[in-house]
């Protein structure tokens, strides 16, 4: 298919049809498989910027309502099944700063009575206040808006596990401390869970130098005393994106609830790193990330930066 413009994002709609997000051209394409072949022959715009898009990211269908996440907020549009468009601008769920890192990603809980928006931080390592760094939750008419999570300074995967409705996320780290620090990671997040951002990582027993007092202390002991280990760690500067828990079955059995992620790939490290697919494998019998990921598809940069 072609005539896209920088796609970022794809979901199915309930009735099959493909939406793609085209951020930069703040369009929505429905991709139509007229003929049922299984490859799509026809692009519509299914919403741009008269629907007030701004920098669309993610998508979700949650009890006939469509919900995109925007740079600046979230919205939700009515939708009539089968509809290859939406109509106005929608109610506003949520709002936040726009700058910064710049993707939304809404999910809907496991319910359905609420949906999760992952959102990042404004900076590398300044205190953003809350919204940012942070997922939240909101009804599904963007009342009693609450943080979930925290210190996260930019979770642009988020998830739950299809059998233990486990919230995850991919969350991309800091820069500026190095070709290896700080690790990129992928974890299960539990409502007021803390992971560090600005102040620490990977543990309490690790501070940002650039967030310390003149006497080497850490501007925020509190927080840093709190700081959650993640699950799985992923090589510094990686630029983990999305990701999806896997429930079909074209892959062997060991595939099965495990995770997929998306590296988008290092710009500041000497030996790139990167530019590839991964698979997290999820223990089958307790249904918990087994601690390590391995390579899925790689090779899409032949000569790192």
């Amino acid at each position: 298919m072609t005539g896209l413009a920088s796609p970022r994002y794809l979901i199915y709609t309930p009735t099959n049809d493909i939406l793609v997000s085209e951020p930069n051209a703040n369009r929505i394409s429905c991709l139509i498989d007229n003929n049922r072949d299984g490859y799509p022959d026809e692009r519509v715009t299914f919403a741009d910027t008269s629907n007030g898009l701004n920098y669309p990211y993610s998508m979700a269908f949650v009890n006939g309502y469509f919900y995109v996440g925007n740079r600046d907020a979230t919205r939700r549009y009515l939708w009539t099944p089968g509809s290859r468009n939406i109509t106005g601008t929608g109610e506003i769920v949520m709002t936040y700063n726009p700058n910064g890192h710049i993707t939304r990603t809404v999910v809907p809980s496991p319910s359905g009575d609420r949906i999760f928006v992952g959102i990042g931080s404004a900076t590398n390592v300044d205190v953003d206040p809350l919204p940012r760094a942070s997922v939240q939750h909101v009804n599904l008419d963007g009342s009693n808006q609450t943080t979930f999570a925290y210190g996260l300074r930019n979770s642009v995967g988020v998830a739950f596990h299809p059998i233990t409705n486990h919230l995850y996320v991919t969350c991309q780290e800091r820069d500026g401390l190095g070709d290896d620090l700080v690790p990129d990671f992928f974890t299960r997040i539990e409502e007021n869970d803390f992971y560090g951002w600005p102040f620490a990582y990977m543990s309490s027993n690790l501070t940002d130098p650039r967030r310390r007092l003149p006497n080497g202390t850490s501007e925020r002991p509190d927080l840093v005393s709190i700081t959650k280990t993640p699950n799985v760690l992923f090589e510094a500067h990686s630029a983990v994106l999305d990701m999806r828990f896997y429930t079909n079955n074209q892959f062997p059995n060991r595939y099965h609830n495990g995770a997929f992620a998306a590296f988008h790939g290092s710009w500041n490290r000497n030996n790139g790193t990167g530019y590839k697919i991964i698979f997290i494998p999820f223990n089958s019998s307790t249904n918990e990330p087994m601690g390590y990921y391995e390579d899925f598809v790689y090779g899409f940069l032949t000569y790192p930066p």
